[in-house]
Order: structure tokens, then sequence, then C-alpha cells
């Protein structure tokens, strides 16, 4: 139980960790070549970065 609960907690923590560094370097790169074109596709990366990270947390939940 105990060590389950620890590998749960830095499973999240690395997820979050992970999400940060993504999003991050896509604002980098948007910063970097600010074009319209770069914007969207950041903006879309985003979405579905949170999506695919939010997922399971949601499926957990319910």
């Amino acid at each position: 139980m105990g060590v389950e609960c620890i590998l749960d907690v830095a499973s999240d923590f690395m997820v979050e960790v992970i999400a940060v560094a993504i999003v991050t370097s896509i604002e980098v790169a948007a910063m970097a070549m600010a074009t319209v074109t770069t914007d969207i596709m950041a903006i879309i990366l985003i979405m579905v970065t949170t999506v695919l990270i939010l997922e399971p947390q949601l499926a957990s939940v319910f």
C-alpha cells in the first residue's frame, strides 16, 4: 500500500513536470517563430497535451 501510494504520487509529479516542460518548450518555440500559424499550432498542442494529462486523472475520479 505505502509503496503504491508513493509511486502514484511520483508518477503524478512526473506527469506535471513533463507537462510544464512540454508547454514551456511550445511557448518558447511560438515566441521564437511568432507567426499566426505557429500560435495556432501551439494552442492546439497545449490543448492536446492538457487533455492527455487530465484524461487519466478524470478517469481515476470517475
